[in-house]
């Protein structure tokens, strides 16, 4: 009967035990709960966080081929100004050449003038000297 009774305290001794460790492992299984929750917010916040950068990314890249597109126009305007510029200074060398020529031609013909006006007033004064005489 000792026995028994050492063994029936045993065993209320070792149920004692067991509820201490189902309590200590329900309290680790509540705080495990509440560490997923924890988690499961922050893992939550972070999809947020990401679909944001991802939507902030498109967005510039957007911006960029926006921006490439305005260089390209602005540089097709530029190589457009910078031929309409050289053919402006053929234009205008063209012109140049023109008025030299004209200046030339109207040197030529005011030295033309001259000779023909030289000729006529020695006619003149020849013609003038011999009805005189």
């Amino acid at each position: 009967m000792k026995d028994l009774r050492l063994e029936i305290a045993e065993l209320k001794q070792q149920q004692r035990i067991d509820r201490a460790d189902i309590r200590g492992l329900k309290s680790d299984v509540a705080q495990h709960k509440a560490k997923a929750l924890v988690m499961e917010t922050k893992l939550c916040d972070l999809k947020k966080e990401r679909k944001k950068n991802k939507d902030s990314i498109v967005k510039i890249e957007k911006d960029i081929k926006d921006m490439q597109a305005d260089v390209s126009a602005i540089n097709e305007k530029i190589e457009t100004d910078d031929a309409n510029l050289l053919e402006a200074r053929e234009d205008q060398e063209d012109l140049i050449d023109k008025l030299d020529a004209i200046r030339e031609n109207q040197e030529e013909q005011k030295k033309n003038h001259e000779e023909t006006m030289r000729k006529i007033s020695e006619d003149l004064r020849r013609d003038m000297a011999t009805s005189l005489m």
